[in-house]
Formats: structure tokens, sequence, C-alpha cells
């Protein structure tokens, strides 16, 4: 009977495992979506080996101006967020809420456009 318990309690864990995997492929596919239909030709992100800070990029066609470019990384949502939460006793609050700098336009050529925006961790 004993047995039994146990099979049936790994057909659970692999179950849901596999739930959870199919969920997050459905988020990745979701997300390359969204960047196809805004534009974006290839992104990748740098992480420091603190993994408190990095720099996401993008490259757009350059026939995208930076106004659009910039409009098309909001759809995103990739904008400025700066707001740390409470600052009390001469400190913040350490949230540890990822905190994002305005994204920007870093350089412009016949066949490309780079675009990145950096962020970090409220530690």
């Amino acid at each position: 009977m004993e047995t039994t318990n146990y099979k049936l309690f790994e057909i659970e864990q692999k179950y849901f495992k596999a739930k959870r995997e199919t969920y997050n492929l459905r988020r990745i596919m979701e997300r390359l979506k969204d960047f196809k239909e805004n534009g974006v030709l290839y992104s990748g992100e740098q992480v420091h080996p603190s993994e408190e800070m990095g720099c996401t990029w993008f490259i757009f066609p350059p026939y995208l101006d930076d106004d659009q470019i910039l409009s098309r990384l909001h759809n995103l949502g990739y904008e400025e967020d700066l707001y740390r939460g409470v600052y009390d006793d001469n400190d913040w609050d350490c949230s540890g809420k990822i905190l994002t700098n305005e994204p920007l336009i870093i350089k412009r050529t016949r066949t490309r456009v780079l675009a990145v925006c950096s962020w970090f961790c409220d530690v």
C-alpha cells in the first residue's frame, strides 16, 4: 500500500513539473511574440556576477526613429521605475524590488539600432 502511495506521489510530482514547464514555455512564447510585434530583431541580457544589476539590450531595424523605438520599448514594459518604497530611519526599506532606468538608444548604424535598459535590485 505504501509503495502505491509513493508511486502516485511521484506521478503527481511529474505532472505538476510538466505543467509548470508548459506554463513557463507559454510565457516565453508570448514574450517572443510581443517582441516580434514591436519590431525587436534580437534581444539579450547581461547580468552582473552578483545578480544585483544588469542590462537588457535590444536590436531594432534602422527604419524606426528614436521615438518609435522608445515607444515600442514602453509597450513592452521597459520604462523608468526608480520608486524605492518607504524612506524611514534615514534609509530605504530595501524592498528587493527591481528598479529600471529609462531605455536609451546607444548606437545607430545603416543596418540596425541598439537600445539598452539597465536595472538593479533594491537590496
